[in-house]
């Protein structure tokens, strides 16, 4: 409840806030990789992060026989101590999938494949495929005889210098009881259908004609958002009994008329077997479709300039979705000029329906399923007041956002709105005549206001990535900042998604330069403007955005006061050496090729130059983070205390690149929110001790 009659004037910083750092915690409780079970109507799965039981994740199901809430039952499937997640890629993503009440997950402590037939009461997960704890899994597809799953497998055998293998593979799946006791006894056969490129993702199996799959692959020094290749296979399966053998993948070639690289993923079929994908010919990923020739056809009557996808750094995205009830017609999302669009493409005739739908800013899957003989939209979308949440939406002739209901969502902590800060989506200039973008939350805390002769401090947030982007949908940890009276600035830097290839790319190769400059801008554009105080300016980041902290606060030390940097990239020539697969020949793109350009690399490395950061600087770190290693956050560590700065160093044991642990999330929020105000001359409200360090 708010105060009644006028707030108290108290000093930026100093307010306190409903806004509570175990509640951040809890609201960080993630649904993530929901699939719905393609031959049984009204089931959607997903999976669910518990940050108060370890960061495990789990597989909750939801069975919906109407449009109420009494018409829906969800069920959790994966007992403790499963843990669904997979170290593909490092990143994970894609750790299960469905067909038919049957589940195949991936299991984090041992990175095994595990069975799940839920059609059965008293069925436990049984672990299938070869026992070999140093092969990893990813992004399934059950075929539909049940008889095997395809799969991305991750090959880490005596891969100690070099890299591991991905390819992807067909498991035998157990079909009775018999073949149960064996598989739990002695795992199941595998067989490598495809290798030969570095990578490999989205397997999946035509469902008219089960023995075409489709999938995309690429090879260093590529990302999977430069180029790819896409493939549709026949399956060679000589014996029912048997497991498919080994292809010859044939690549289908989708290209402009100056034969650029093309980014083309998220293959799938519709219920005749055509086949869609999403592709950039023309800058921007819009949907295609693959016509009796494997002639790419857009389905579109004219390109839109806005990306109906976005950068697959995990498996599992799905940002289109073909009907079944209507052949040749695809259901998209797309953001152009700061608003959503929900459309509904009519592929044969090319016309686009805009659908109509409430204040939703963000829509991050879509997916469709049959409610009472109808096929309806199950959307994950959210907004500046909600999280991430599962919609069902009806497409009937009556189709509008009235009549969606809502089926599952992690329930914000019910802060009275006068608490709540309300984005604003800005473009402000940058480098080069340019301009980038945006979202700014101003303090909002309806007990307290700031002295008449005083501005607020700046949170400035950079993305991880460098290739993701951020939304203006529900944060509960910017909220924590701005009810206390903070203004927060969340920047879409140059090199992020959402805005075309061209954008995405104008870091290449200027990773440290436009993104720093944009961070910066964006700062000194709001303080130019009068929302904040120019004196009062911090930064703060993870991954590739902890490096852009790091990289602002040396090479461009009049902008910040203060930086925090999560599991951040302090030394660029370590990363080139050192990092992950997946991540390996990222550096080419984004700087330039190693060792022949290892002076840019020292260049823009902060730990090179040191001694041009002059400010206080907390930076936090998980003790097994495999992408961006301890050891980056050590040796930036020691320098800063040779150098005699202020710096704080908190390790998470037991923690990989992010954090998932409940205490840890509350700890590092209120200890950078604390050590900030050493900095910024304010006392939280909140009484907190520091770790001894």
């Amino acid at each position: 409840m708010t105060t009644q009659g006028n707030p108290t004037v108290s000093k930026y910083g100093s307010w306190k806030s409903p806004v509570k750092a175990a509640e951040v915690a809890a609201a960080t409780t993630s649904i993530e990789n929901p699939v719905v079970d393609p031959v049984v109507p009204g089931k959607l799965y997903w999976i669910e992060g518990r940050p108060h039981e370890g960061g495990r994740r789990t597989i909750v199901g939801l069975t919906i026989t109407g449009t109420t809430s009494e018409d829906q039952q969800t069920t959790e499937y994966i007992p403790i101590p499963f843990n669904v997640r997979n170290k593909v890629h490092e990143y994970g993503g894609g750790a299960f999938t469905v067909y038919d009440g049957i589940i195949v997950f991936s299991n984090w402590d041992d990175n095994g494949i595990y069975f799940l037939d839920t059609n059965k009461d008293s069925a436990a997960p049984i672990r299938i495929g070869p026992k070999n704890d140093n092969y990893r899994y990813a992004s399934f597809a059950i075929h539909p005889s049940k008889k095997f799953v395809l799969a991305v497998r991750e090959d880490h055998t005596g891969q100690t210098l070099q890299e591991p293998d991905n390819v992807l593979v067909a498991v035998a799946l157990p079909s009775d009881s018999e073949q149960l006791d064996k598989a739990e006894k002695e795992g199941t056969a595998e067989s490598v259908l495809v290798d030969g490129y570095d990578f490999v993702s989205s397997p999946a199996v035509n469902p008219v004609i089960h023995n075409e799959v489709t999938f995309y692959a690429w090879s260093h020094p590529n990302m999977n958002w430069d180029h790819t290749h896409l493939f549709r296979e026949n399956l060679d399966i000589q014996d029912e009994n048997e497991l498919p053998e080994k292809l010859v993948p044939s690549e289908i070639i989708i290209s402009n008329d100056c034969y650029q690289p093309t980014s083309t993923y998220q293959p799938r079929y519709d219920s005749e077997g055509n086949l869609y994908c999403i592709s950039d010919p023309d800058n921007y990923w819009n949907p295609y479709v693959l016509d009796h020739e494997n002639q790419p056809v857009p389905c579109l009557p004219s390109a839109i300039k806005a990306d109906f996808a976005l950068p697959e750094w995990f498996f599992g995205y799905q940002s289109y979705a073909p009907l079944k009830s209507k052949p040749n017609t695809i259901i998209g999302r797309y953001e152009l000029e700061g608003k959503l669009h929900l459309v509904k493409i009519d592929v044969a005739n090319k016309t686009v329906e805009d659908l109509d739908i409430p204040d939703w800013t963000s829509i991050s899957w879509l997916g469709t399923t049959e409610i009472a003989g109808e096929e309806v939209l199950i959307i994950s979308a959210g907004s500046p007041t909600s999280g991430y949440t599962f919609y069902l939406y009806p497409l009937n002739d009556n189709a509008n956002s009235s009549n969606i209901t809502k089926l599952y969502g992690i329930e914000s902590p019910q802060w009275d709105p006068a608490y709540i800060s309300q984005p604003k989506e800005i473009e402000f200039p940058t480098n080069n005549g340019k301009t980038a973008f945006a979202f700014y939350y101003p303090p909002k805390n309806a007990d307290f206001v700031g002295p008449q002769d005083d501005l607020p401090p700046l949170l400035v947030l950079s993305h991880g990535g460098p290739s993701a982007a951020t939304t203006n949908v529900f944060n509960p940890k910017v909220q924590y900042w701005t009810s206390r009276g903070y203004g927060v600035v969340d920047v879409n830097y140059g090199g992020s998604t959402g805005y075309g290839r061209e954008y995405r790319e104008r870091l290449y190769p200027n990773m440290g330069i436009v993104d720093v400059d944009d961070c910066c801008n964006a700062a000194l554009y709001l303080a130019k403007e009068g929302y904040v105080d120019r004196k009062k300016l911090s930064i703060m980041g993870g991954s590739a955005g902890g490096y852009i902290t790091l990289a602002a606060l040396t090479f461009h030390p009049e902008v910040f006061g203060a930086g925090a940097s999560l599991y951040g990239i302090s030394d660029l020539e370590l990363l080139a050496k050192e990092t992950h697969k997946f991540e390996a020949k990222y550096p080419v793109k984004l700087i330039g090729p190693y060792p022949e350009k290892k002076e840019l690399y020292i260049e823009r490395s902060p730990i090179y130059h040191v001694d041009k950061l002059a400010c206080p600087v907390v930076i936090f770190q998980g003790d097994e983070d495999k992408v961006v290693p301890p050891s980056q956050a050590i040796i930036m560590v020691d320098a800063l205390k040779k150098k005699g700065l202020t710096v704080s160093y908190v390790e998470f044991a037991g923690e990989q690149h992010g954090f998932r642990k409940a205490a840890n999330i509350i700890r590092c929020i209120e200890h950078q929110f604390w050590f900030f105000g050493k900095v910024f001359g304010y006392e939280p409200a909140d009484p907190y001790t520091p770790p001894s360090e």
